[in-house]
């Protein structure tokens, strides 16, 4: 049961583990809003090309000072050419299909503060430390 349990987990924080053709971005700020809030999960598949009006995740300019993976919207390009992404409340961007790394499929609200915790190895490792030694203590119990 906990192996499935860790095992879910895993594959929750990182589904290109198993050859899931998903990423996962945590929305950090207001620039989608009102589509996405800040501490929503956003899965995303990759498509060879995007619509116009695609909310797509892609990979920042190394000039870029909003962070290595954003969130937004397609307001003009294409995958010859590039895209130009404007998040809902902010300014365009040109972004080349390289850096692109999929289009939005699942919202999941406000559950990227668990995942954000869950992503650093001494939370991760505390919580499975936790959960282990309840099953060891419930499987105590019932022995006796």
């Amino acid at each position: 049961m906990l192996g499935v349990l860790v095992l879910g987990g895993a594959l929750a924080l990182q589904p290109d583990l198993a050859g899931i053709p998903l990423n996962q971005v945590i929305v950090s700020g207001d620039s989608m809003t009102p589509t996405f809030e800040s501490g929503d999960i956003v899965l995303t598949h990759r498509r060879n090309t995007y619509p116009l009006g695609a909310v797509v995740a892609y990979r920042a300019p190394a000039e870029a000072s909003r962070g290595p993976l954003v969130i937004h919207r397609i307001v003009a390009g294409d995958a010859r050419r590039g895209y130009i992404f404007q998040g809902d409340n902010r300014d365009p961007w040109q972004v080349t299909p390289e850096h692109v790394l999929g289009e939005a499929s699942l919202r999941v609200p406000k559950a990227g503060a668990a995942f954000t915790f869950l992503r650093e190895p001494i939370e991760f490792a505390a919580l499975a430390a936790a959960v282990s030694l309840f099953f060891v203590m419930r499987r105590q119990e019932e022995a006796d």
